[in-house]
Formats: C-alpha cells, sequence, structure tokens
C-alpha cells in the first residue's frame, strides 16, 4: 500500500495486506483445476503478496514504497485483463481488451517513470487503467447475469468480478485525486486512505468467499453450461 495513513492504521494494514492476499492466494491455488484463467489470478496474487511484504521492508529500512507501488500497478492491471480475456472469448470484447492491453503498455512506462522522480504515486496513470478496465469487469457480470439462469451468485467468476468491480469503481476518484489531497492537506490524504483499505480487504475477501462458497466444477461455467449467449 503507499505510505498514506496515521501509523497504527498503517502498521496494522502492513501485516494484514500480506496475509488477506496469501491467504487468497492459497484458495485460488486449491481449486485452480476447476477455475477457468485462475492462471492469472495466482500470478497477481503471488506479486501482490511479494510486493506489500517487500513494501513492509522498504518501510522499515527506507520509510518509503511508493516506487516499488508505482511500478506494479500496470502489471496487476495487465493481469486482470487476462483473466478477463480467459472468462469470454467474445471477439468484440477481446477487441477492447487489446485496446485497453496497448494503452496501458504505451502510455503507463511514462506515468510511472515521472512519478518515480516526482517520487509520487502515479495517479494519473492508475486512473487512466482503472477507468479502462472497470467496463470490462462490468461487463463480465453482465455477461454472467445472461449466461447462468437464476444462479448468478453461484458462480466463483461472478464473485471475483465483483470484487473488482468494489475495488476499482471505488479506487478510480480516491486513488487520481491522491496527490493533489496528499499534497494540500496531508491529514485529510491520511484518513480517505482508509477508504482504499477497505474496499481492498472487501475486493480480496470477496474472491475467497465465492471460490470456497461457490467453486467452479467442470460443466458448470458459462461457457459450458448455460442459456446460449446472442451475439451480433
Amino acid at each position: 500500500m503507499p505510505y498514506f495513513g496515521g501509523m497504527g492504521w498503517v502498521m496494522m494494514t502492513m501485516i494484514l495486506k500480506p496475509l488477506l492476499l496469501a491467504c487468497t492466494l492459497g484458495v485460488v491455488v486449491a481449486r485452480w483445476r476447476t477455475m477457468p484463467g485462475s492462471g492469472w489470478l495466482m500470478v497477481m496474487l503471488a506479486l501482490g503478496t511479494i510486493v506489500e511484504v517487500t513494501a513492509v521492508m522498504l518501510v522499515l529500512l527506507q520509510g518509503y514504497n511508493l516506487w516499488l507501488y508505482d511500478l506494479f500497478i500496470p502489471v496487476e492491471q495487465l493481469l486482470l485483463v487476462g483473466y478477463a480475456w480467459r472468462q469470454w472469448g467474445h471477439h468484440y470484447f477481446r477487441a477492447y481488451l487489446l485496446v485497453v492491453t496497448a494503452v496501458i503498455l504505451v502510455v503507463m512506462p511514462f506515468e510511472v517513470y515521472g512519478s518515480i522522480l516526482r517520487s509520487e504515486f502515479v495517479g494519473r496513470g492508475f486512473l487512466i487503467c482503472a477507468t479502462l478496465v472497470l467496463p470490462a469487469y462490468l461487463a463480465l457480470l453482465f455477461r454472467e447475469a445472461i449466461a447462468l439462469d437464476g444462479v448468478l451468485f453461484r458462480s466463483a467468476t461472478t464473485w471475483i468480478a465483483l470484487g473488482v468491480v468494489i475495488y476499482l469503481g471505488a479506487s478510480i476518484p480516491l486513488m487520481g485525486l491522491m496527490n493533489t489531497l496528499n499534497s494540500n492537506d496531508v491529514d485529510l490524504a491520511m484518513r480517505l486512505y482508509r477508504i482504499n483499505d477497505v474496499v481492498f480487504a472487501l475486493r480480496f475477501g470477496t474472491i475467497i468467499f465465492g471460490v470456497l462458497r461457490f467453486p467452479v466444477m467442470p460443466g458448470d461455467h458459462p461457457s459450458v453450461h448455460a442459456k446460449p449467449i446472442t451475439h451480433p
């Protein structure tokens, strides 16, 4: 997590975030044989755990870890694109994902480099990535609602997509403004950043719940056993 927030809250989240990511990774690994696209999730969760643990070490040694998150954000967004790609093979959907990937690969190196030079969070880059990735996961939820016959909540894919939508939807306005808030009112930035910590927990807690409670079994995925979807 970027280093915003009161010290007590920061210390607590520094401990809990890697643990939550590691638990989520363990759950996904346990179910990987029955979850389409789980490889993308496992890579994202493994890298996220490493980043959070490294971030704790950097805070303890240097008191600064923003550059690590600046580097990780585009990687995480690309992995989210990869997971979405695996979930739905519709040609329009995948064409959109290709555009998103191209934008991230072209724009984010400049955003990350500039943010690291200025020693600030890559807020504008996150805003760009999240604004592009969010519609893809909203589309996945819509697709699940159409494809599944009255059992939307029983799909693990639904819960995974819902976790991403909750996180990105809440984080876009907050993280996009974080540098401005931090430069004008540090105390307000500290307090508001706690919202990100809460939706972080909701995101991965939702994934854990969905994967454990409603594992995807062979033949249950919408692409195999569902109402047909009419494509244009």
